[in-house]
């Protein structure tokens, strides 16, 4: 899909004023595309730091919508298994109670195997990598935001991925692992969406009533050139989900989660893109646990419920998803936006 479908789709969706909520994430090569930031409260001042850890085991064979064998559509590369491991620094600040800004740094570590023929002979390549991925900072701003809660607070969000990872990394035999399972794409990308978020009550399980976020984001990345001018698909991604109070401390996270990934340029390599882009609809179920007011631990699963990729790709049975963030409260100190709804 060409990147002015998903600067369409976003601008289409600004005139939304209806859909029900927020967010952000987003996604690089084999990562989870899911919301772990919407459902918390936001509050001027604030800081919050945080880990993440995913894993993504993309070791199942499909043709377009269906499983297929490995090497049933043989190539110059025929893929057999890509496991992702990534490691997540985030911090974000809330500026004002409208602005904000988010920072987010991967650590990525992945294996990777594929056979390479070569002179009419099978040879298996193999990889394990390891290294910082590409720092992504994103500025949100509420442009609407009304006081009765229940109402959507709609969000702007800009901001970029920045070539900070590492892009040459190679195998024991000093082969340069394709760009597409590097830890960092070398290039310079521009992510823009929206987002909306209500809050209601809902009872709890033992008695009383705690808050129920209900968000909605929709989140564009459009990629730049990397290595040999490769460029990377662009993604979207859209979110829906909440986090049911079951008990005082203890959530009950749901969402769902749609991912639209472009095929990527070759630019100047010999790359089979043919082989890369698809769409992807995952229910994410999930538990958070709030010990007090200023920690929040919270794990997901996504289970594939609908996956179509282009001629054949390896695609993962589940991808999981675990964290933990810590809030400072009021560390910038508290300012207001004077400016008007």
């Amino acid at each position: 899909m060409h990147r002015k479908w998903i600067v369409f789709i976003i601008l289409a969706a600004a005139g939304l004023t209806e859909l029900p909520s927020p967010a952000q994430a987003s996604c690089g090569s084999a990562s989870c595309p899911a919301d772990t930031s919407s459902w918390g409260d936001r509050k001027a001042g604030d800081v919050e730091l945080g880990y993440q850890f995913e894993y993504v085991e993309q070791d199942q064979h499909q043709i377009g919508r269906h499983s297929a064998a490995f090497r049933e559509i043989r190539g110059h590369h025929d893929e057999e298994f890509t496991v992702s491991r990534v490691h997540r620094l985030s911090a974000s600040a809330e500026l004002t109670d409208r602005l904000g800004v988010d920072f987010k740094l991967p650590f990525v570590n992945r294996s990777h195997a594929h056979i390479h023929r070569h002179g009419g002979a099978d040879i298996l390549e193999s990889w394990d990598l390891s290294g910082l991925g590409d720092l992504a900072m994103t500025v949100r701003y509420d442009f609407w935001k009304p006081e009765n809660r229940r109402l959507p607070t709609l969000t702007a969000i800009a901001g970029g991925e920045f070539p900070t990872g590492s892009y040459n990394e190679k195998n024991s035999d000093g082969d340069v692992a394709e760009l597409g399972i590097q830890p960092g794409s070398h290039s310079t990308d521009f992510i823009v969406g929206l987002a909306s978020r209500q809050m209601f009550q809902a009872k709890r399980l033992t008695g009383g009533t705690g808050p129920l976020p209900i968000f909605f984001s929709v989140i564009g990345q459009l990629n730049g050139k990397g290595t040999d001018d490769y460029r990377l698909g662009d993604t979207l991604q859209v979110t829906m989900g909440t986090s049911y109070p079951v008990f005082p401390k203890v959530g009950l996270l749901g969402q769902i989660n749609f991912l639209l990934r472009g095929r990527d340029d070759k630019g100047s390599t010999r790359e089979e893109i043919q082989k890369t882009g698809g769409e992807f609809l995952y229910l994410s179920p999930g538990l958070e646990f709030r010990p007090n007011e200023n920690w929040r631990i919270y794990g997901l699963a996504q289970i594939p419920v609908y996956q179509r990729v282009n001629l054949i790709q390896t695609v993962s049975d589940y991808n999981l998803l675990f964290g933990a963030t810590y809030r400072f409260h009021n560390l910038l100190g508290s300012r207001r936006s004077k400016k008007p709804l």
